[in-house]
C-alpha cells in the first residue's frame, strides 16, 4: 500500500475558512492512526511493553484498511456474497 491507500486518507477532514470562504481542508490524523487508536483500547496489552502494543494496534489498523478496499462503503450494494461453508450447512 502506498500513499492514501496505505494510511486510509484523512480520518476527519475539515474545511479551512478564510474570510467566510472555504480555501482548503485540514486533514488531521489519518484513518490508519484513528483505527490504531481504537484498537489499543481493546487489545490485551502489557503497558510494560508499549512498543509491542502499538505494533499490534497498527497491524489491526492495516488489516482494517485492507478490508475497506474490499468493501469500500457501508451502502455498497455490489458486495461479494459469502459462500456457506461445510460448518454452516451441517448446522441446518
Amino acid at each position: 500500500m502506498a500513499g492514501q491507500d496505505r494510511h486510509g486518507g484523512p480520518a476527519f477532514p475539515a474545511p479551512v475558512f478564510y474570510d467566510e470562504k472555504v480555501i482548503g481542508t485540514h486533514d488531521g490524523m489519518t484513518l490508519r492512526d484513528w483505527f490504531a487508536g481504537k484498537a489499543v483500547g481493546v487489545l490485551p496489552g502489557d503497558v510494560a511493553n508499549p512498543e509491542q502494543l502499538a505494533d499490534d494496534a497498527y497491524l489491526i489498523a492495516d488489516a482494517m484498511i485492507r478490508r475497506r478496499q474490499v468493501f469500500p462503503r457501508p451502502d455498497d450494494r455490489q458486495r461479494p456474497t459469502r459462500q456457506p461453508d461445510d460448518d454452516d450447512e451441517a448446522g441446518s
